[in-house]
């Protein structure tokens, strides 16, 4: 599972797209790959988000400018019965961390940080944009981090 904290991974301060001919590659091999991507903190771009997915039906973009609390984002994943152990956090706001890793999250990538705070309840390893992203997401048990779905 992939859950992407949109602000300054998908989408600018202004709601352009950051998405590059790369990274949108990559996002469409792992929703061919059919893991489940949830999309977050989308607010007023969700429209921009998902016509640069081509309105592709692997991501599920949810709705608000805010993270959801513990409580409604552990009911949220249920629904996908995935292992979370397995799963990847990417976003450039540190704060988020913490509720990934409450979640049960194994892993997590920075974007845009040179530096891993501590204390934030999982793996976590930097990377420069969302493009840069599968270069560091090595499981711990090694192989594709999405054939653990």
């Amino acid at each position: 599972m992939l859950l992407i904290d949109a602000p300054s991974v998908l989408i600018d301060g202004e709601g352009a797209s950051l998405l590059t001919p790369v990274s949108r590659a990559w996002l469409k091999r792992i929703i061919a790959s059919q893991v489940p991507v949830l999309v977050f903190r989308a607010g007023d771009h969700t429209a921009v988000i998902q016509q640069e997915l081509d309105d592709d039906l692997g991501v599920h973009v949810v709705a608000g400018e805010r993270l959801p609390g513990l409580g409604a984002m552990m009911t949220l994943l249920q629904q996908y019965q995935a292992d979370l152990s397995e799963a990847w956090w990417l976003s450039a706001d540190t704060a988020s961390f913490s509720l990934a890793g409450s979640v049960g999250c194994g892993s997590g990538v920075l974007l845009g940080s040179s530096e891993v705070p501590a204390g934030l309840g999982l793996r976590v390893v930097l990377a420069q944009d969302f493009a840069d992203a599968p270069r560091v997401m090595i499981p711990v048990g090694g192989g594709c981090w999405h054939d653990y779905g």
